[in-house]
């Protein structure tokens, strides 16, 4: 009797042991091989080349910075000429008509529009400065240090994993 029942619990044992994968020819491997090393290096590729449209982002950051500087600093003097000039004109027309005293405080608004739209454009130079390229540039020092082995070995295990699983589901 407990020969018998230690022959159906070996039984039970062997039938709850996970089946091993079907043996892969050599040639199977190698294109299995082949199709990872493809792969990991697109991925390297793709990496690389978004590393180097974020750098040259980086670049015409700083390039185009300097250029709204320089449009905002033109813009500043522009609005305070503007403004200096219609206090005058102001000044003259006051003299003439109630008409002209009117328009006036429309010039006068129109040259403070002005000043804020170049105050505007200074606090966006400010925002492109080189601290925000230091932001990205140290972005793509994380790409730099993706580990591509251990990409490759999760890549491998995951297919030494699913490999069993589709041939399961192909019959």
């Amino acid at each position: 009797m407990s020969n018998e029942s230690e022959q159906i619990k070996a039984e039970m044992n062997e039938s709850r042991r996970p089946s091993e994968p079907a043996d892969i020819s050599r040639r199977e491997l190698l294109k299995q091989l082949k199709r990872q090393s493809r792969f990991s290096f697109c991925i390297l590729l793709c990496t690389m080349i978004a590393a180097a449209a974020l750098a040259v982002t980086a670049v015409f950051i700083v390039r185009i910075s300097g250029e709204v500087q320089a449009v905002s600093a033109q813009l500043q003097d522009t609005a305070e000429q503007f403004q200096g000039t219609a206090e005058q004109i102001e000044k003259s027309l006051n003299e003439l008509t109630p008409q002209a005293k009117t328009l006036m405080e429309q010039l006068g608004g129109a040259s403070e529009s002005l000043k804020e739209a170049a105050d505007d454009m200074t606090e966006i130079s400010n925002a492109l400065r080189p601290e925000s390229v230091e932001q990205i540039l140290k972005g793509l020092g994380k790409f730099t240090d993706i580990d591509i082995e251990g990409l490759n070995d999760s890549i491998k295990g995951l297919s030494e994993i699913v490999s069993p699983l589709a041939n399961l589901f192909r019959r």
